[in-house]
């Protein structure tokens, strides 16, 4: 299940990465609408692609998970839609430990509020909630880390 999330969540890479070039070279503006593009375009990926995982986990695997996974999982895929230009905008002014400390608090964070949720005893929706939940948090960093260099 993960992995299909984690697909769904790689999506974003395949939208702009053959751009990345032109981020580089393009005004903060261009950037900036590009940005918002992404969000756009995550708001109508992201559902799509939960309706294809929930038919590939109903119909092929006999998983029947309840909505609110569904909605848990779009919290923890979708921010890769809103952060991942500022990523590339990170290391478009040479700011890679930046990235780097940030994911690793995402690493951690996640780490820790899954096991700790599993251990709570909910499974696999407390291990979703506790990367959705990581997710977040490295939105809200990278955000004020791109917005203090703007």
């Amino acid at each position: 299940i993960n992995s299909l999330l984690v697909f769904c969540m790689s999506i974003t890479a395949l939208v702009y990465s053959p751009f990345t070039k032109l981020l580089y070279r393009n005004t903060d503006q261009i950037v900036d609408k590009a940005k918002n593009i992404l969000a756009y375009v995550g708001l109508i990926v992201v559902p799509v692609s939960l309706l294809i995982i929930y038919f590939i986990l109903e119909l092929y695997l006999k998983v029947d998970l309840e909505f609110y996974f569904y909605l848990i999982a779009f919290v923890y895929v979708y921010p890769c839609y809103v952060y991942g230009l500022d990523i590339i905008n990170l290391f478009k002014q040479h700011k890679e430990k930046t990235v780097v400390i940030v994911l690793t608090v995402g690493v951690v964070l996640n780490s820790l509020l899954s096991t700790w949720f599993l251990y709570l005893g909910y499974g696999i929706v407390g291990a979703l909630s506790g990367s959705a939940i990581a997710q977040l948090v490295i939105l809200g960093l990278i955000k004020l880390k791109n917005d203090k260099i703007n």
